[in-house]
């Protein structure tokens, strides 16, 4: 049992019972992962000219909430950041909005979630700024996840930041290159030896303060609530990626496309329930599995309240890292590799990879029943209205 399959099993009956107060955008990802990969989508068949095997090959559906959807795209964003790594120190950030927005958020997610990115890249900003943390102008990459290890309703944001900067003190004159002395770096702590971006708790005052700022002048200022403001509530925390941040990349692509859950934590579904598989603490290779069942339309709730708005992008680029300003981000790069062109920095020198995010490979499927002959195209299957509930791809048949 996968989630497309149980899209097609409960899907009608959601849509049935809360159709009216859903939002375009969910109804849309019901009925595109209901019809992933099955007649419906349309798609082709191919034959073994030698043993008369079929194959049938069912398009998939593109929605970008769709958990059998876009491996390749994942990968391929992957390879791009990968090849954009500097040869500096790495800052994992995270803030998190307090539980007591959430209802406000959930009825307003396009205002919110740009005040959520508004506020944190702001407060990076002023604090990267300041001479004692860095001292210039970063580039920052912030990717949107709203769900916790439970598929609970749980906005935060992940930013990734390079210890590096452009000194706002010595800066060069509009349109000139850079060079060495027009770069500044962050520093290291004196008890650790660590390199250190910001304290936490500056990062959460000034994060508190900056989104507020920004939600009283919004059009929903009325509807938020009273009690929101607690400044221990207003979670922000920062570390350095010991690890390398090519993991913490790895992490972020899983969800470039698609959302928290995936057809490989489903465990069960009997009697209207459905069994799912999380990891309590998702660092530890050693953390054992824990399993949460819930009701069909719970889980399609859960499911649901984390597809975003039509057009809405959640991962964006901010600084040196903006596509508008990549021209700094290979400037950057040629200094710091022309500074360490005899060094080994583990972790920032990924493989070449392919652009298109493609093997390369494009030769026709060999026939898996007599292992000999190349399969080949025999004819294509349309689209079909298909109503919520229809069958599964056909087994392959001779």
């Amino acid at each position: 049992m996968d989630i497309g399959e149980i899209f097609r099993r409960y899907g009608g009956e959601y849509l049935k019972r809360f159709g009216e107060r859903m939002l375009p955008s969910h109804k849309k990802a019901i009925h595109d992962i209901s019809k992933c990969r099955t007649e419906a989508a349309g798609g082709h068949v191919y034959k073994c000219p030698g043993c008369g095997h079929k194959e049938y090959s069912y398009h998939s559906c593109g929605n970008r909430s769709c958990p059998q959807c876009h491996r390749a795209d994942n990968k391929e964003w992957l390879q791009k950041r990968e090849m954009e790594l500097l040869p500096v120190p790495y800052f994992h950030l995270v803030f998190t909005l307090p539980s007591q927005l959430r209802e406000v958020t959930r009825s307003n997610q396009k205002l919110m979630y740009d005040l959520l990115f508004k506020a944190a890249v702001s407060v990076l900003k002023e604090i990267a700024r300041e001479s004692k943390y860095l001292g210039g102008e970063i580039g920052i990459l912030c990717a949107l996840h709203t769900w916790n290890r439970r598929s609970d309703y749980h906005v935060h944001l992940h930013c990734l930041v390079p210890g590096v900067g452009i000194s706002t003190e010595n800066a060069p004159d509009k349109g000139m290159p850079l060079e060495k002395q027009h770069l500044c770096f962050t520093k290291k702590t004196k008890k650790k030896n660590k390199d250190y971006f910001a304290p936490g708790e500056k990062l959460s005052y000034g994060f508190r303060k900056k989104f507020l700022e920004l939600a009283e002048n919004s059009p929903i200022k009325d509807q938020l609530p009273k009690r929101y403001k607690s400044p221990n509530k207003w979670v922000a925390y920062c570390k350095s990626t010991a690890y390398g941040p090519v993991k913490a990349l790895e992490y972020l692509a899983r969800y470039f496309r698609g959302i928290a859950m995936t057809n490989n934590r489903i465990v069960s579904v009997q009697n209207d329930v459905i069994t799912f598989k999380y990891k309590w603490n998702k660092d530890s290779k050693d953390s054992p599995w824990r399993y949460f069942p819930v009701e069909a339309m719970e889980f399609m709730r859960r499911f649901l309240q984390h597809v975003l708005p039509k057009g809405f992008h959640k991962v964006r680029y901010y600084g040196f890292l903006s596509p508008t300003n990549r021209h700094l981000l290979t400037q950057i790069n040629s200094i710091l590799q022309a500074e360490n062109a005899t060094q080994n920095i583990e972790g920032n020198q990924p493989e070449p990879v392919n652009g298109s995010g493609d093997s390369g490979d494009h030769n026709r499927k060999v026939c898996p029943k007599c292992k000999k002959c190349e399969m080949v195209f025999l004819k294509r299957l349309f689209p079909q209205k298909h109503p919520l509930g229809g069958r599964s791809p056909p087994c392959s048949s001779s």
